[in-house]
This record gives structure tokens, C-alpha cells and sequence, in this order.
């Protein structure tokens, strides 16, 4: 009876290795432990002991949190940008809807990595495409080719932020996951503080409107510079034959 209540309250971790022929008595058993939702300590250890998981961190978290403070920016200039406000907003939440929606077909078949760096150089190619077309080249471009332009930066932009939310829960360890989330969020919430007092200095006008697309250009470039140097991830993919490969 008593051996039948200690294996009550036993867990097994079999570590996903082949049994076969094993006897139950060479069988390591280990005691169930309770993992923390909020482990500060072992989180600030890791991040200061494991180089991979510190860059990741520093990568996503710079990501994430330029690519919330533009849609929430957006968000609130919207009235006081160029061309038509509806045509601005229809136009900017369709390509955001296409942008989550493809982001998962992107990561699965391009990879993590690539796909957050394609997603940063997308809306950087379309904002100095467009700067060189209606400034330095003097044409003159319609209401129509603003909203398509605003909705193409904003594609990009969205689709990776729900990339790199993903990124932080599938680049840190089981345990760890929910305390690099809470961090990330912090980090996030204190830069999306200033969003309001931003727009709200943000003046009509085709100057303001151009100053806006070269700060997406540039918020653009340090992303894709920021996952290009800081993000260290080894994906394994199957080739045709079942044989996985390290990308």
C-alpha cells in the first residue's frame, strides 16, 4: 500500500528515449516539480549565462516593440494623414488582415528567420520607392497610390509583429515561455505610453505625410538589421527523401 501511494505521486520523464529491453528498475524517477508562471530568477540566469538566448531575446523584443508602437501610431494619425481617410483606412486593414494570414504559410515555408527578415525589407523597398517617385523624381501620385502604399509598409509590419510573438514562445524554453511573454509585453507597453503625445504632434500636411514614410523606412531598416544580427535560429526541415536538414 504504501509503495502504491508513492507512485501516486511520482512522475516518470522517459525524455522521449527508446525503452525497448529496459528494466523498470533502471528507470530514473523523478519527482514532480511546479513550474512558476513567473520565474524571474531562472529567466535572469538564462539570460545572462545562455549568449542564444540573450540575442533572441534582445532581437524579438526590438522587433515586437517597433512593430506595435507603428500600428498603434497608425492608429491614431490616420485623421491627419494625406488623401482620403476611408480609402487610407480600408485600404490598411485589408493588407493587415492578408498580413496575418499569410505570415504562418511565409514562416512554414521560407522559415522564421527569413520570414521576419523578407517581412522588415518589404516595407522598407516600398517606402524608398516611394519617396523617390513623388520627391526626388517630382511625380505627382494620386490618393489611390498613397493608400496602396501606406497598406503595403503596414503588411510587412504586421505580419511580423504576430511573427515575433510566436518567436518569443517557440525560441525559449517550455518553462521560461511565459516569463520572456510578461517581459516582452513590459518592454512593449512602456514604449506604446508615448504613442499618444507622438500623434499628437503630428501635424496635417504632405510634409508630415513624408516625414512618416521615411520614419517607416527607417524603423524598417533597424528591424531587419536587428533580426539579421540578433536572431539565432536553427530550424530543421525535411527534404524530399524524410532526411532533416539544418537551415
Amino acid at each position: 500500500m504504501k509503495k502504491d501511494k508513492e507512485d501516486t505521486n511520482i512522475i516518470q520523464y522517459f525524455d522521449n528515449k527508446d525503452l525497448r529491453g529496459t528494466e523498470m528498475s533502471h528507470l530514473v524517477i523523478k519527482e514532480d516539480k511546479t513550474v512558476e508562471a513567473f520565474d524571474r530568477v531562472n529567466f535572469l540566469k538564462k539570460l545572462k549565462e545562455d549568449k542564444k538566448f540573450r540575442n533572441n531575446f534582445i532581437g524579438i523584443a526590438i522587433c515586437n516593440c517597433v512593430s506595435s508602437f507603428i500600428i498603434d501610431l497608425f492608429s491614431y494619425i490616420i485623421p491627419n494623414l494625406s488623401g482620403n481617410i476611408y480609402m487610407n483606412a480600408i485600404s490598411v486593414s485589408l493588407f493587415q488582415i492578408g498580413a496575418y494570414t499569410m505570415s504562418g504559410f511565409a514562416i512554414r515555408h521560407l522559415g522564421l528567420k527569413r520570414q521576419i527578415m523578407l517581412s522588415y525589407a518589404f516595407p522598407f523597398v516600398i517606402s524608398l520607392m516611394y519617396l523617390s517617385l513623388a520627391y526626388l523624381l517630382n511625380l505627382t501620385l494620386s490618393t489611390f497610390t498613397y493608400s496602396i502604399v501606406l497598406g503595403l509598409i503596414m503588411f510587412g509590419l504586421s505580419a511580423n509583429f504576430s511573427s515575433t510573438l510566436y518567436a518569443a514562445y517557440s525560441l525559449s524554453p517550455a518553462p521560461l515561455a511565459p516569463t520572456f511573454l510578461v517581459v516582452l509585453n513590459l518592454f512593449k507597453i512602456c514604449m506604446l505610453s508615448f504613442t499618444p503625445f507622438i500623434a499628437d504632434s503630428f501635424q496635417p500636411g504632405a510634409s508630415s505625410s513624408r516625414f512618416l514614410i521615411i520614419f517607416f523606412m527607417v524603423a524598417s531598416l533597424v528591424c531587419w538589421v536587428a533580426s539579421w544580427y540578433f536572431l539565432d535560429i536553427r530550424e530543421k526541415k525535411k527534404n524530399k527523401g524524410g532526411v532533416k536538414r539544418v537551415l
